[in-house]
């Protein structure tokens, strides 16, 4: 699955795709949600430079946490 985020006239754009843990319509939604509501909330409290950069940084670390997690299940899967 690959979501874009494309503003026209900003100069931004957000791909995301070729993982594993994105293939799932749903859970990148959920992810997705979760990561704009975090971003909202940070920028509540203080000034965020690079909203964009900031939001594609959460969206990052969650998937590549959901990604490990997934990996560490496999293993205990495998030798047990």
């Amino acid at each position: 699955m690959l979501i874009r985020l494309n503003l026209t006239g900003t100069g931004y754009k957000l791909q995301l795709g070729g993982n594993r843990c994105e293939q799932n319509a749903d859970q990148v939604l959920d992810v997705a949600i979760v990561s704009f509501k975090q971003l909202i909330g940070k920028m509540k409290r203080s000034r965020v430079r690079d909203a964009f950069g900031y939001f594609y940084g959460i969206l990052d670390k969650k998937f590549n946490n959901i990604f490990y997690d997934e990996l560490f299940k496999l293993g205990i899967q495998n030798s047990g």
